[in-house]
């Protein structure tokens, strides 16, 4: 199943985005879900601090109950430099992407833009 939203570029975003995202992906296993959730709304929030104000893409591709890939576009500049890195425990933010590091199997960012994409799937039990 695949599914897309466009949402305002404002504090709404990650909260809506919570909830489309339960309405489209609710056929992934709980815990992946509740992941999936998490993912969305860091990434999504980070479109709304930094992106250039413009509406917010999600795209979601879920093949149930495990695995889901995605990807948030914000239409900022390239030169907007989307990195990791590592939070100073006193300094409020710079976590959520770290968030998503942890959360997601494979992320990134398409080459030239700020589009950030994802894959996660479901842990199996060893």
């Amino acid at each position: 199943m695949q599914a897309t939203v466009t949402l305002p570029a404002d504090r709404s975003a990650p909260r809506v985005a919570r909830s489309w995202v339960n309405d489209v992906a609710r056929t992934l296993d709980a815990p992946l879900l509740e992941d999936l959730r998490l993912v969305i709304s860091e990434i999504v929030t980070n479109a709304v601090k930094y992106g250039p104000g413009t509406p917010i893409h999600v795209c979601l591709h879920v093949r149930a109950p495990g695995q889901v890939r995605g990807v948030v576009i914000d239409h900022g500049q390239s030169a907007h430099q989307i990195r990791l890195r590592s939070p100073d425990a006193m300094t409020p933010g710079g976590r959520g992407l770290r968030i998503v590091h942890e959360l997601a199997d494979r992320w990134g960012v398409e080459e030239g833009s700020t589009h950030v994409w994802f894959q996660m799937a479901r842990r199996r039990p060893n």
